[in-house]
């Protein structure tokens, strides 16, 4: 894997823009095994509810405000967050990590791995972590989209039938 910083960063809730950095998997990488600690598991925001997603982003308390309205305008953007790309790690029945995978646009052709939260009383356990590699593992063509005319590379596999 490889990493370039880009231009392009995100903004963080106090204003202040951070740097984007690019990552780059070999299309032909594969993506381990997740190995959760002992009273985990992993899901996907399908098998579970959009609603828990949003308990995760908004118990971070580094993300913004979230409600199931700003969720549903991730899910429904030009360049989406794919829900079957949406991981979350749960315990005793409840999500408290997540990470998700946001398709590549023309603009754009690369995936991107987003949203990477954790709820604090679960921090410290390498969760975040843990919870990214399945994204790199998501195949938008998987996922019921279009796959992506341009990368052979990019922060997550290139789309196509798993």
């Amino acid at each position: 894997m490889s990493s370039e910083p880009a231009p392009d960063g995100g903004e963080a809730p106090d204003g202040i823009r951070q740097p984007q950095l690019k990552m780059q998997l070999p299309a032909s990488a594969t993506v381990p095994p997740v190995r959760l600690p002992d009273g985990y598991s992993l899901a996907t925001v399908v098998e579970r509810d959009a609603s828990e997603w949003v308990a995760v982003l908004s118990a971070n308390g580094r993300l913004g405000a979230w409600d199931r309205e700003r969720a549903e305008r991730c899910f429904n953007d030009p360049r989406p967050v794919v829900p079957e790309g949406t991981f979350l790690i749960m315990h005793r029945g409840r999500a408290v990590a997540t990470a998700c995978t946001v398709l590549p646009t023309p603009a754009e052709p690369r995936h991107e791995l987003g949203w990477v939260a954790v709820d604090p009383a679960h921090q410290g356990q390498g969760l975040g972590g843990r919870c990214a590699p399945p994204c790199c593992g998501t195949r938008a063509g998987a996922a019921g989209r279009p796959p992506p005319s341009t990368p052979t590379t990019g922060a997550c596999p290139p789309s196509g039938p798993t």
